[in-house]
Parts: C-alpha cells; sequence; structure tokens
C-alpha cells in the first residue's frame, strides 16, 4: 500500500539460462538506440557434467578482436574427452561497450551472472540497457 503496488511482486525467481554462451557463433544483437558498440565475453566458467565437482574457467583479458575466450576453448578443451555439450556454463562475465555521445568518451560496462540467479548488476541506465538484453537475448531462464 505504501509504495502504491496493487499487490506484492512475484516471487518466483526465474533461474539462469546461459547455454547459448557456449555457441561460439552466438550473436549479441541490439537496438541501435541503446548505443551498444559491443558485447565480448570476457569470462566462463563450465561446470563439468559427470565429473563431480570440477569445473574449468576461461577468462581472456586485453584487447582482442571477436569472442577471446570462445578461441581459449576451442585451444584447450578436449572435446574427445570433454564434450562441450556436456559442460554447463555456470558464470559469464559480460563487457559491454557503448559508444560515445556528444564527444564524451563511450562507457564499458562489466558484470557477471551466474545460475541459479546472481547478476551483479545495478539500476543505472547502463546496466537497464544490460538487463534489457540479458531477457532478450533468452538468459533469463523459465
Amino acid at each position: 500500500m505504501i509504495l502504491g503496488l496493487d499487490g506484492l511482486p512475484d516471487e518466483k525467481i526465474k533461474p539462469y539460462d546461459l547455454s547459448k554462451l557456449k555457441d561460439k557463433d552466438f550473436r549479441f544483437i541490439t537496438d541501435p538506440q541503446d548505443g551498444v558498440d559491443n558485447v565480448i565475453i570476457k569470462m566462463l566458467r563450465l561446470d563439468l557434467s559427470g565429473f563431480g565437482n570440477r569445473r574449468l574457467t576461461f577468462e581472456a583479458s586485453g584487447k582482442s578482436e571477436g569472442q577471446p575466450v570462445h578461441k581459449l576453448i576451442e585451444q584447450a578443451l578436449n572435446k574427445v574427452k570433454i564434450p562441450l555439450d556436456n559442460t554447463t556454463v555456470a558464470r559469464a562475465r559480460l563487457q559491454f561497450k557503448f559508444k560515445g555521445r556528444e564527444g564524451k568518451k563511450g562507457k564499458t560496462l562489466t558484470f557477471e551472472i551466474s545460475i541459479p540467479d546472481r547478476c551483479t548488476l545495478k539500476d543505472d541506465p547502463f546496466d537497464q540497457i544490460a538487463k534489457k538484453y540479458i531477457e532478450k537475448w533468452g538468459f533469463m531462464g523459465g
């Protein structure tokens, strides 16, 4: 009543589904009006199915073209012994690079998202844009 809501927010927390991030051909399509220059996967943590509590973390630093994390995975993962299909993306660090406007340098936003339902985004305008795409790209579970 104090907040002016008709009722309480839905308490069901939707778990994230980050499996699309395993696809090296996944494209981060954005709307031009949001000013997103590009999105880079900076880190992926893969939990291994059938191997107990084992996980592999692939992290790319520095400037590079495309999605450097996928290049690391291709080089390091023995796909015969550990097929990519037998892994779960448990955590990802994404970096949004926004175009500069009115002569100002563009902003960079880096955040982590992890299963089942953790995300380090806040509520400022750039974070809201990133949240929009988390849903639009299908990372919200059902």
